[in-house]
């Protein structure tokens, strides 16, 4: 799929530190919204505190995964921020 409007960019960071410094360095480069797809699915612990982490670093994020439930879901989907 080529869209001018969407960019896919697959990374190998060995360690957990080194892969959040990279994304709190490169995020604010970048316009406009975006996903950003943690490790795992069984532990959606990681998504969340991806998000908080970035949200002490100035950077909007929210957490997206199987355990918000349908409501939480659907606020997320419609209330989706855009920069």
């Amino acid at each position: 799929m080529v869209r001018e409007s969407l960019r896919l960019e697959n990374l190998r960071i060995s360690s957990q530190a080194a892969r959040m410094a990279w994304l709190a360095g490169r995020i604010p480069e970048f316009k406009g919204s975006g996903i950003v797809y943690t490790l795992t699915v069984r532990d959606v612990r990681d998504a969340d505190n991806l998000a908080a982490w970035l949200r002490q670093r100035g950077i909007e994020a929210r957490a997206y995964h199987a355990g918000l439930g349908r409501r939480g879901c659907s606020w997320r989907t419609c209330c989706w921020p855009t920069r």
